[in-house]
């Protein structure tokens, strides 16, 4: 992941700004320098010495160093300024960052002293010089870079936002049964119908069939009975009393129906 790309820019504004000052800090000390020796020797001096020209290089390695230095510290700054705690990889890729800018200084400063140089009848590759004498602020802005992940690690880490999760698709519910009627009188009325069915009109007509035969109105009685065991709780069911309602909204035939339901089950 790369770095946030608002918060890279406004480190990368507070890292050219210092390049700047550096670039001009760099040209003072050059040209105050070069001023200096132009006093103390005549005009028909001896060719440019080596001691000389390290000095001028010393000039080029300082800018590097500072902005080896510049690189880190703006990200560092940029981070504290908007209070954020940068990733394991986010500090990945402005150590990277920190390594792009001495190689890019280190280039940019030996073409500098290659043309200077060159103005002056000398020859060679400051390269190395320059890598060599800028070593030291690279040591140095890896080891505030291995502080900065560390106390980065001690952070308590931010707590990542879960995304929603899907709203669950909504499961029919089953019609909940009317406790008060149809369970209480589903208890005392099923279990009624199924001795009707069970021992009275099929038990006991063949242990008592001269009863039978003579009280011929007992089985018609007991199947009614136990009939309207069996469809009184249904009647009370909430399915039941939804139908009911719907009956009511018809003026005419509306009101009659639900009476005469439970004696239409019964005559059937």
């Amino acid at each position: 992941m790369a770095v946030e790309n608002k918060l890279t820019q406004y480190a990368d504004a507070i890292y050219e700004h210092a390049v700047s000052e550096s670039v001009q800090e760099c040209g003072r000390r050059k040209s105050a320098y070069l001023h200096q020796m132009a006093a103390q020797n005549p005009p028909a001096n001896l060719p440019f010495s080596g001691a000389s020209l390290q000095m001028i290089i010393a000039f080029y390695a300082q800018h590097i160093e500072r902005c080896i230095e510049a690189r880190l510290e703006s990200y560092q700054k940029a981070y504290g300024d908007v209070k954020a705690v940068p990733t394991d990889q986010e500090l990945k890729e402005a150590w990277k960052n920190v390594q792009e800018a001495q190689e890019h200084h280190i280039r940019y400063c030996a073409q500098a002293l290659a043309q200077f140089m060159g103005a002056r009848g000398l020859r060679g590759d400051p390269t190395d010089s320059l890598r060599a004498q800028s070593a030291h602020a690279h040591d140095r802005a890896l080891g505030k870079w291995k502080i900065w992940r560390g106390q980065v690690h001690l952070l308590p880490k931010p707590e990542v936002a879960k995304p929603p999760l899907p709203p669950k698709p909504e499961m029919a519910k089953p019609p909940q049964l009317d406790k008060s009627l149809f369970r209480r009188w589903a208890v005392v009325l099923w279990p009624l119908g199924g001795v009707f069915l069970s021992v009275i009109l099929a038990v006991a007509p063949e242990q008592y069939p001269e009863f039978f035969r003579q009280s011929s109105w007992v089985l018609p009685i007991c199947s009614y009975g136990a009939l309207f065991c069996w469809i009184v709780p249904l009647l009370l069911h909430e399915r039941a009393k939804r139908w009911y309602g719907k009956t009511l909204r018809y003026r005419t035939w509306g009101k009659w129906l639900p009476q005469c339901l439970p004696f239409a089950f019964l005559c059937f």
